[in-house]
């Protein structure tokens, strides 16, 4: 969802966040550390052509080194996030839909599928 909000459709001059006064989906209390924690770490991995989400070695290695322990559900929502970061972002949709129902309910899973890692144990 971030991805797309930060995209410019193509002939606009505006992000989408600022065209349609977006903002970001409510996040459960004990989860709102991990967007800022996946913007920290970099949000994906740039390759030559497009981008890809982080990999586990990658948010493990960002947890070793800033000493920020993540538990496994974490780490799977942060991985999740990235994946949906990711296929937002390589989108080759010029024009940024908002009325797309497919890609809106594709994004609703993925996050829906993140609380849901988030609250298993």
């Amino acid at each position: 969802m971030s991805a797309w909000l930060q995209k410019t459709p193509k002939g606009a001059h505006v992000t989408n966040a600022e065209r349609y006064a977006a903002e970001l989906p409510a996040i459960r209390d004990d989860s709102g550390h991990l967007p800022e924690m996946l913007e920290e770490m970099g949000m994906v991995t740039q390759t030559g052509m497009s981008v890809t989400p982080l990999g586990w070695q990658e948010i493990q290695a960002w947890s070793s080194q800033t000493m920020t322990p993540i538990n496994s559900r974490e780490c799977k929502a942060l991985r999740m996030m990235s994946a949906a970061f990711a296929g937002v972002f390589n989108s080759s949709d010029e024009n940024c839909p908002i009325d797309d129902s497919a890609t809106q309910e594709s994004i609703d899973m993925v996050n829906i599928r993140a609380m849901i890692a988030m609250a298993e144990k």
